[in-house]
């Protein structure tokens, strides 16, 4: 009797043990390799998400495992024989089997989606944006640096067409009429300025400047050359 009663046992433990919820093996998710992806990557990426599949659901699979031994044990304790005690704690265990696959497709599909991935069921990753192509960059034309441009050019401190833009040789040409005039020196265009101008022009004050530096490479204005000596 007491040998009948521990191979009963054994065959129990063994049924309870056989009907223990697993960690998948594999995903169930058709995966393929996204747009640029080489062999070795996609099986780099393959394996990197079946391991983090696996850690995802480690939780749920022993909380399965310990509720199907459970259920066999209180089957077991109520008087159930060894194959009805194995029968419950299969069941308990296979009820929450589907689940964990499910958590474990769920993650890896959205891992491999994240890496590039071409993920059955999830839309193609988007391709990267072309780049923004850069703005020409904005002119801004002063109306005073125009009117600025015009007297100075009336008073031959300055060559060429009157833009509004405050470039370098523009300021250059104010410098010199500045130097002229005994005024501050600071090349800047200003309505004190353009007031001299004018005035100089009423006065018939022009002249060019005694000297003048080279005009930089590129410029568009051009200063007017020295006078002969």
């Amino acid at each position: 009797m007491t040998r009948f009663l521990a191979r009963g046992a054994a065959v129990s433990a063994i049924a309870l043990l056989a009907a223990c919820a697993q960690t998948p093996l594999a995903p169930t998710t058709a995966v393929t390799p996204g747009p640029g992806k080489s062999p070795a990557d996609f099986q780099a990426d393959y394996n990197a998400c079946k391991l983090a599949a696996t850690q995802s659901v480690a939780a749920e699979v022993n909380a399965a495992n310990n509720q199907g031994l459970a259920a066999g044990a209180l089957a077991a304790a109520g008087g159930s024989t060894s194959g009805d005690a194995a029968v419950a704690g299969a069941q308990a265990s296979t009820a929450a089997a589907a689940g964990i696959q499910q958590q474990y497709d769920a993650t890896f599909g959205n891992c491999m989606y994240s890496k590039g991935e071409l993920v059955a069921g999830m839309a193609p990753p988007e391709a990267a944006p072309p780049p923004e192509e850069q703005a020409a960059p904005v002119v801004v034309r002063d109306p005073l640096v125009m009117k600025v441009q015009r007297a100075l050019i009336q008073l031959g401190y300055l060559h060429g067409g009157a833009d509004g833009v405050a470039g370098s040789h523009t300021a250059a040409a104010i410098r010199q009429f500045e130097t002229d005039k005994g005024l501050t020196v600071d090349g800047v265009s200003s309505r004190n300025l353009l007031a001299q101008l004018q005035a100089a022009e009423a006065s018939g004050g022009g002249a060019a400047p005694a000297s003048a530096p080279p005009p930089p490479a590129g410029d568009k204005f051009a200063l007017p050359p020295p006078p002969p000596s």
